[in-house]
Order: structure tokens, then C-alpha cells, then sequence
């Protein structure tokens, strides 16, 4: 940069160095945070807390809690048993308990309660479990039907 003196001389000044270190205030942090979350959502075989980790959230084999919900469709059939499989074991990859929020469910078959029973069994051998979030009166109804409310705790 050149600048003018008062006396009328050519002056050249550097300019201001600018610190090249990232500095992230708490709320650019939490804001980059769910973004890191919700993208590793739709992921399927990625582990969630090793990525975080990298990423400078967590420090590596440290116990950590985080909770992710998977807001569940308004038709749970058996046309959408795969696309859930990938989305619940991608939450499974946590190591935590699976919250599945079941708030909007309409309609319900067994092809996915059965889905959830195998997810509960797996979660049972790990020392997790599936955690409802909302309630549904026809998911109940059809878990009833078969006889698996007990076991899914719903």
C-alpha cells in the first residue's frame, strides 16, 4: 500500500497481518456442529464420532453423549424398510441408544416392527436400547397386534 506523507514523500506500508489460525466463536462452532450431524445423518457407513473427532470437536477415545433423532415418516411399510435399515444403522454406528421419533406416524406394518426388533435385539447386546420420542396410536396398535410392544417398550 503507498501512502502520502505530510511532507510530501512516498510512504509504502505492509498490511496488516491477519492471524491465519481459524477462530471459531461457541455459536459458529454449534452451527458447524449440526451441520457436521445432519449430514452425517444421511451417511450410511460412517462412523459419526470418529469423523467428529477429526473434525476438532472431541478429543479421540474420550466418553462423549450425543443424541440423534431420526424423525420417522408417516408411512412406515415395508416399501420404505431398506432406505430406514441404512438410516438406523448409521445412528446404531453411535454407540449410544437410538432415538427414533415417532410423532408422525399414520400407518405402520410389520415389515418395519420387525425391523425394530431386530434393531432393539442388537441394541440389547450392546447395552442400548431403542428410545421412542412422541407417541403413535397406530404404531402401537400394530406392535400389540404381534405382540412385540413389550419387547420394543413402546
Amino acid at each position: 500500500m503507498v501512502n502520502t506523507s505530510s511532507t510530501g514523500t512516498l510512504e509504502t506500508t505492509k498490511p496488516a497481518k491477519t492471524n491465519s489460525n481459524l477462530s471459531l466463536n461457541a455459536l459458529d462452532k454449534f452451527k458447524f456442529l449440526a451441520t457436521m450431524i445432519h449430514t452425517i445423518l444421511h451417511l450410511k457407513s460412517v462412523n459419526k464420532l470418529r469423523l467428529l473427532s477429526s473434525c476438532g470437536f472431541f478429543e479421540p477415545n474420550t466418553q462423549r453423549e450425543i443424541i440423534l433423532t431420526l424423525k420417522l415418516p408417516t408411512e412406515l411399510i415395508i416399501n420404505h424398510v431398506e432406505e430406514l435399515h441404512g438410516q438406523i444403522s448409521a445412528l446404531m454406528d453411535s454407540g449410544e441408544d437410538v432415538v427414533l421419533d415417532i410423532s408422525e406416524v399414520e400407518k405402520a406394518d410389520t415389515a418395519c416392527l420387525q425391523l425394530f426388533c431386530v434393531v432393539q435385539k442388537s441394541l440389547i447386546s450392546i447395552g442400548h436400547q431403542i428410545a421412542w420420542q412422541g407417541t403413535s396410536e397406530p404404531l402401537t396398535t400394530t406392535a400389540k397386534c404381534i405382540g412385540v410392544n413389550e419387547f420394543l417398550k413402546l
